[in-house]
């Protein structure tokens, strides 16, 4: 299975990037890509 990179996605990276900066952790942003299409498709 393939899995996009969708609107669902990118608003849960943008949220999480958020909190995680606001703690003054960064991670790469490919990371939180991924990260994001593993959460909103249940992949976690």
């Amino acid at each position: 299975m393939i899995f996009s990179y969708d609107r669902e996605a990118v608003l849960w990276h943008a949220e999480e990037r958020a909190r995680l900066a606001s703690q003054g952790r960064i991670p790469p942003y490919v990371d939180g890509q991924i990260a994001a299409i593993a959460v909103v498709n249940n992949l976690t």
